[in-house]
């Protein structure tokens, strides 16, 4: 069905693309969000390519494409651009070059729910795709008649009608004849089924259905008292997570609200309405409809930044039934000194597992009858068979709540083997001592146990079977530990905190800056130790089977040409007055 329609494709694409590349009007036009109605359940846009531009320039990932040593790799990728341009010049007698010389306005697509039909009270949903093409309306007009050429050829019959002084373009295929022999077998289930667009100002916009055009006309001026900007959790959102904190613009703005989705698509019936009738009634209960919305923001440039990203998911108070779960207070957050200073990644949550406990057993208890889950656990507890322990009263009621993790980069001769250790921090270590010693020593259980440096390691069979190492569960540090490797808990174990960790890296501290005194949830991480093995792979020639590009990655500089271009990044997670606030930035390496 692709190839059908390739030339189509391509000569619509040439369109967004031409808008993408193209100088901006004079005036500033009305920002794409005052022209989209409420019900938006997606939405993404970039305000400004020159801007977006400027800070890819001005960003490590700008430098990256500029580096010497990328010569032979970017002559490689040349090869490639130079095959599809070719072929899409000689599908729109356009080529790629000119289509992305210049800078553009704004670009923004969104996925809608329409108002009500005024003769049906039918409310379909649209794709809407909206383009900045500057003054350069003629380049735009050849190439969208190089689309109706190809929509014609295809079939497709031309329909307009006037909106507002503007004309709208419709052009519908014909369905497939019942029975019609068709080499491409998925014909019917074809997305494309019709396109209508106009052009209005220094604006192209396209959309799967003209009544998304011509409400978006109806909000032309931005004025109309019904649109997208107006959306209180939109804007909200909007407001908390626009300009970073290094004081630039963000280069890309994106929000989704899949829940909303979700009911609406079961609001709007159809033949599967009445199975999915229970499937609407149980959200309410589930409390997952109080996560109105997810959106947020990308910066790539700023004074030391590389790039940063700030999420938040609003969500309308007072939260109920499963939302409970992920009740994560602020509290003061670090690495403990005996975290190793040569982890790739670690990641600190505070999680009130008390709270999570009572949203877990409401809500079963909701459907079984009061006091089902505290029974059943008793009963567990009980068990003459079972671990030997009451699984709240000496385990979960013994945990903080704090939780602490870390990887350590793979060892050079098992790459795919990236060793994890997690702690639990516990209320009472030697509580928790013997509630891992009952355990371990209930029946069918699978585990060795051994003494060192003056603390029981238990020792089980890892996930993978023939695994070179063993995975080991200790209690020490105040911690209950857990690792993939029970070597890293003996490292663990022999940690000096007088030895700088982590915590004392010149890169950590400089990241921890930007943290807040008061975090639900931290992380950081290199990059370089993350990526380096994929990267190794990939320039040995090892994932050429799995890529199927035509690139030779082996003209890749070494690594370590690249490392530099691969800095340490943190994010931090907060409390919102709406939900909660994530937010995720990189810095530059500073020189010692």
């Amino acid at each position: 069905m692709i190839s059908r329609y390739s030339g189509l494709l391509a000569v619509l694409g040439s369109v967004v693309l031409t808008a993408m590349s193209l100088p901006a009007a004079a005036a500033d036009p009305v920002p794409t969000d005052h022209l989209l109605p409420g019900d938006v359940y997606g939405y993404f846009t970039i305000p400004s390519i020159p801007e977006f531009r400027k800070q890819w320039e001005d960003s490590l990932y700008g430098e990256l494409t500029r580096d010497p040593q990328l010569e032979g790799f970017r002559q490689e990728l040349q090869g490639q651009i130079k095959e599809i341009s070719e072929k899409l010049e000689k599908e729109t007698s356009v080529d790629l070059d000119s289509l992305l010389k210049l800078p553009s306005g704004d670009l923004s697509a969104a996925f809608i729910r329409l108002p009500p039909d005024r003769e049906t009270g039918k409310r379909d949903f649209a794709g809407l795709l909206v383009a900045d093409f500057g003054d350069n309306e003629d380049t735009v007009d050849t190439l969208l008649g190089r689309a109706m050429a190809a929509l014609e050829k295809n079939g497709a019959v031309r329909t307009t009608r006037e909106v507002d002084d503007t004309r709208i373009v419709i052009y519908t295929r014909p369905e497939k004849e019942e029975g019609a022999d068709d080499e491409d077998a998925d014909a019917e289930e074809d997305p494309f089924q019709q396109f209508a667009w106009f052009v209005r100002g220094s604006r192209f916009v396209l959309s799967s259905n003209p009544a998304a055009l011509e409400a978006v006309l109806a909000r032309w001026d931005g004025e109309h008292d019904s649109t997208f900007s107006g959306d209180r959790v939109y804007s909200y959102i909007m407001e908390r997570c626009r300009n970073g904190e290094a004081g630039g613009k963000s280069v890309a703005e994106w929000y989704a609200n899949p829940f909303g989705l979700l009911q609406a698509g079961l609001q709007a019936g159809g033949e599967q309405a009445q199975q999915f009738a229970l499937v609407g009634n149980f959200l309410p209960v589930l409390g997952v409809t109080k996560m109105r919305a997810i959106g947020g923001t990308v910066l790539l440039g700023g004074e030391e930044q590389v790039a940063s990203s700030r999420t938040l998911i609003y969500v309308d108070k007072p939260v109920t039934g499963l939302l409970n779960v992920f009740h994560w207070p602020a509290v003061e957050m670090a690495p403990p000194k005996w975290i190793p200073a040569d982890v790739s990644a670690f990641s600190a949550i505070n999680w009130d597992f008390a709270a999570a406990y009572r949203a877990i057993s409401s809500l079963v208890n909701s459907f079984y009858g009061e006091g089902f889950v505290e029974q059943q656990l008793d009963n567990l507890a009980n068990d003459p068979n079972g671990a030997g322990i009451h699984l709240k009263k000496d385990f979960l009621d013994n945990l903080t709540g704090r939780i602490h993790y870390f990887t350590l980069p793979p060892p050079e001769d098992s790459p795919e083997q990236m060793p994890v250790v997690a702690g639990l921090v516990t209320a009472d270590e030697k509580k928790m001592k013997s509630v891992v010693k009952t355990v371990t020593s209930s029946p069918g259980a699978k585990v060795e146990t051994r003494e060192f440096r003056g603390h029981t390691i238990y020792e089980t069979d890892g996930f993978t079977p023939g695994a070179p190492s063993k995975m080991g569960v200790t209690v020490a540090r105040g911690h209950l530990l857990f690792a993939t490797d029970v070597k890293q808990l003996e490292r663990v174990l022999l940690a000096d905190t007088d030895t700088a960790g982590l915590i004392e890296t010149p890169m950590y501290r400089q990241l921890a800056e930007r943290f807040p005194a008061k975090t639900s949830a931290l992380s950081f991480q290199y990059q370089d130790a993350q990526i380096r093995t994929l990267y190794n792979m990939l320039r040995d020639g090892k994932l050429d089977e799995e890529m199927e590009s035509g690139i030779d990655f082996q003209k890749l500089p070494p690594f370590e040409a690249m490392k530099k271009y691969l800095p340490a990044t943190a994010s931090y997670v907060i409390p919102d007055e709406h939900g909660v606030l994530m937010i995720s930035f990189s810095s530059k390496v500073k020189e010692d």
